[in-house]
């Protein structure tokens, strides 16, 4: 079993306590509920959905919570004409409908030669995601176990959570430094390619992604969407800038850097397991190198270079089959990473941009548009997870569209997890 985790928004266990100038009052525990699992594939398990959501139920702590048993959850739904069905398929019709309970776990069951399991904890009221998580085992038998950890890793506390490590106990070592300050005037750009010399006979080829205007999010009826891509708004991407064609691969990672921290080894693979602080070290060095401004996309410059001037769930249409021959994803990837550059590129010439690993962006994650600056913006000047986009090979159709976010700790790790780099 391992363990595959990633956090997109504040970890549980702060919760505040009212003050009394004459008596303490107990704080009241916050209701959780799990709803059925969508399952996708044979896993060996009859009603896998439910079975699943009970089990988990029963590994979440009793307590920090109050746990809302199947039966009681059903009896709420129906109080506003919902099933726990209905809630599987369509969550978002449960916002701010189900009173008396603080949180639901939402979740989905995918047979992909293991078993996995990904699941996030949303704030009923507001549908935000407080925080998502992924396990998998290698089969039936090892379920229990891998629900354990799912439910271990929703009920962290900030200090819990800083030491803890997929696949060992890791050390990430220092953070590396915030990157420098953006320039001010655009990249003069003459030529629609650049390559970039790593080191040891190692070059980056990339492309020219012209200046324009798109938008940016997701419209409110997308197939898939989640509540932190909106709202949907016009961005100005006032300069070109160069990107690269492909994921940062291994031997370009390990020229650069002079290891490989990647779970599936390959030159052309590209780099994972790395952390948004390494990505940055990497870029820092890499700009050393070549005497050229290297960084990590804005999110603006990443999804705006994956659309490609399309406004469509994918940069080549809105069919989820379309994934097949334009991505690594959870329908064809058999569970890992593969050579960069196998799937069709985008109108752009650019790689991978749908699934794959995980990409990180410079931006530090904000689950909202609102207030976003409409001329190259650069997310807020603080917080505590840094942008992922475009998806993985561990990921369905959905968490692979344009417009889909994610967001993990800086100094976090994944085999999910890679990058790519611009040039302005």
């Amino acid at each position: 079993m391992r363990l595959l985790l990633t956090l997109a928004g504040l970890v549980l266990g702060i919760f505040p306590c009212p003050a009394s100038s004459q008596t303490t009052q107990p704080t009241e525990k916050p209701r959780v509920a799990v709803i059925d699992f969508l399952v996708k594939g044979d896993v060996g398990i009859k009603d896998a959905g439910e079975v699943v959501s009970e089990r988990l139920l029963m590994q979440i702590g009793k307590e920090r919570y109050q746990l809302v048993e199947r039966s009681q959850l059903a009896s709420l739904l129906e109080e506003v004409d919902l099933t726990i069905a209905l809630v599987r398929d369509n969550p978002e019709k449960v916002y701010g409908k189900l009173k008396g309970v603080k949180f639901i776990v939402l979740g989905s069951v995918n047979k992909l030669g293991d078993i996995a399991i990904s699941a996030r904890l949303v704030n009923v009221a507001t549908g935000d995601i407080v925080q998502t998580a992924e396990v998998s085992a290698e089969d039936a038998r090892g379920l229990q176990g891998a629900l354990g950890e799912l439910a271990k890793v929703l009920q962290m506390t900030d200090e819990e959570k800083k030491g803890y490590r997929q696949n060992g106990p890791a050390a990430a070592g220092p953070r590396a430094p915030s990157p420098p300050p953006r320039p001010t005037t655009g990249l003069r750009a003459t030529e629609k390619e650049l390559t970039l010399d790593c080191g040891n006979g190692v070059f980056m080829k990339l492309s020219l992604i012209p200046a324009g205007k798109f938008q940016m999010g997701s419209p409110s009826g997308e197939a898939g969407r989640s509540h932190d891509e909106g709202p949907c708004h016009e961005v100005t991407i006032s300069n070109p800038f160069y990107m690269g064609v492909y994921e940062v691969t291994q031997e370009q990672y390990e020229a650069v850097m002079g290891m490989n921290p990647s779970k599936w080894t390959g030159g052309k693979l590209p780099v994972e397991q790395v952390s948004w602080d390494e990505a940055t070290e990497f870029c820092r060095k890499l700009s050393q190198q070549t005497g050229k401004a290297v960084r990590l996309p804005t999110e603006a410059q990443w999804e705006y270079a994956c659309r490609a001037g399309t406004s469509t769930r994918f940069n080549f249409g809105d069919a989820d089959s379309g994934l097949k021959g334009n991505a690594w994803c959870a329908g064809n990837s058999g569970s890992k990473s593969h050579p960069a550059g196998q799937k069709r590129p985008n109108a752009w010439g650019l790689y991978d941009m749908h699934g794959n690993v995980w990409e990180w962006c410079e931006d530090w994650y904000l689950a909202t548009y609102a207030n976003t600056s409409p001329q190259d913006p650069q997310g807020p000047g603080s917080g505590s997870f840094r942008v992922l986009r475009g998806g993985c090979w561990f990921r369905e159709p959905q968490y692979c569209r344009s417009a889909t976010r994610n967001g993990f700790e800086p100094d976090g790790q994944s085999e999910m997890y890679g990058f790519r780099v611009i040039v302005e």
